[in-house]
């Protein structure tokens, strides 16, 4: 039988390079080939990456080498074989849904250059990430994903089953 899915993700420390690299690049690859060969039933890697990491180098960045690490360790991840999905947002609001009013999902594919400042809330993002762990539609993908205003009904994970996967596309798109 199948193992179940495995979360990477990882901060950033300003001054401690050569810890973040090992976060970013290293750990990603290591634990990717350790999965491979003691999980091969492993139903999902979902990595929590950043926004902007197809911008590298981009001097505005605040953090570029952070970016360009993500970029390896996502990279890394892809070329390992096994069955990943790559969130992408640009930050991370722990309470975010206690002090806004309730917001929908936003999941497109790849990278959004525009929207490197708009955040998840951990409601939000939680559904998501369980989502990738375990439904077969999400496998090879690569979303970028934020919270938003919207009206109606949030159909979002009608979205992230439609969207295609990294074999289709040359790189990971920008959106």
């Amino acid at each position: 039988s199948g193992a179940g899915g495995m979360l990477g993700l990882g901060g950033y420390a300003a001054g401690e390079e050569d810890s973040n690299r090992n976060i970013f690049v290293d750990a990603v690859r290591s634990i990717a080939e350790i999965a491979k060969q003691e999980a091969p039933g492993l139903s999902r890697y979902v990595l929590l990456s950043s926004t902007g990491v197809t911008t590298v180098p981009d001097s505005k960045a605040v953090y570029p080498d952070a970016l360009a690490w993500k970029a390896d360790g996502e990279q890394a991840l892809r070329d390992s074989g096994v069955p990943y999905t790559i969130c992408r947002y640009g930050v991370f609001y722990p309470s975010l849904a206690i002090t806004l009013k309730p917001r929908k999902i936003d999941i497109r594919q790849g990278d959004s250059i525009g929207d490197k400042k708009r955040g998840i809330s951990v409601t939000n993002l939680t559904p998501v990430v369980l989502e990738a762990m375990g439904d077969s539609r999400c496998a090879y993908k690569t979303l970028f994903m934020q919270d938003r205003e919207v009206e109606g009904e949030d159909n979002w994970k009608e979205r992230l089953g439609s969207l295609a996967d990294d074999s289709s596309t040359s790189t990971p798109p920008r959106v």
